[in-house]
């Protein structure tokens, strides 16, 4: 049960990692994003959502894809060391 567990994780870690790096495709990568007048931006001013509400819009940006892809590397540390990421 445990392995299952361990293996089922892992894979949602991917997966997640290739939403996150999907999403990051139109910038220079790494870059954080904010929510400012209205609009979810990435650091590159890139709009990634204009006129947003605060409420989807404050969301959205403190879940960037950099936020994202740092929890990944920081929950991975936690898997056993016999977890492959080929699965």
């Amino acid at each position: 049960m445990r392995d299952d567990l361990v293996q089922w994780y892992g894979e949602q870690l991917v997966e997640d990692e290739r939403i996150a790096r999907r999403a990051t495709a139109q910038q220079r990568g790494g870059e954080a994003w904010a929510y400012v007048d209205s609009a979810v931006r990435a650091g590159s001013g890139l709009d990634i959502f204009k006129r947003t509400p605060p409420v989807f819009g404050e969301h959205v940006a403190e879940h960037d894809p950099a936020r994202v892809l740092r929890e990944i590397h920081a929950k991975r540390s936690y898997l056993p060391c016999t977890w492959s990421t080929s699965a």
